[in-house]
């Protein structure tokens, strides 16, 4: 479990190289325990900005052309989505489809600052920032994602608030 920030945030972890047991003989010519203990630590990191990334383009893909795409929204969105929306209305799956298919024009929206935090097993949690490419309409975004047995992260619950100026 842990937090990840990246993209946008100039805040990814340096990969530092593993210590290594240089007592001769301690190590029996095995990897040491703090080496091994470091190799998981990377792997685990790597890890979560592989996932990062992944979910960032998911999310984004909410903002794109698949906006309007329902096999894709069903596909994307849990059964049971729910979302509290910038203006702060309640909205469930099905009026989030029908409001998504029903736009005509979209305004473009940029996304930055994306930080990951792992709840639980197959449970994340992705915070971001929004606003339309003119700089209007600043907004702090939540969304929590959840992978299926089979491998698969929909999108259960997402929530955007207004920022606040200068935040």
């Amino acid at each position: 479990m842990g937090v990840f920030q990246g993209f946008g945030q100039g805040k990814v972890p340096a990969t530092t190289r593993p210590r290594q047991n240089r007592a001769k003989g301690l190590s029996g010519g095995r990897p040491s325990t703090v080496m091994l203990k470091e190799n998981i630590r990377q792997n685990h990191m790597r890890m979560n900005r592989m996932l990062l990334e992944k979910l960032r383009l998911l999310e984004c893909s909410l903002n794109g052309d698949r906006r309007n795409d329902r096999e894709w929204l069903e596909r994307l969105l849990h059964p049971e989505f729910r979302e509290i929306t910038r203006s702060g209305l309640m909205v469930d799956r099905s009026e989030t489809i029908t409001s998504l298919l029903g736009e005509k024009m979209a305004s473009a929206i940029i996304s930055s600052d994306f930080r990951l935090t792992e709840m639980a097993k197959g449970c994340v949690m992705l915070h971001y920032r929004t606003s339309y490419a003119d700089g209007s309409r600043p907004a702090l975004r939540t969304s929590c994602w959840l992978c299926s047995e089979e491998g698969q992260w929909t999108l259960f619950f997402h929530q955007g608030t207004p920022a606040a100026c200068g935040v």
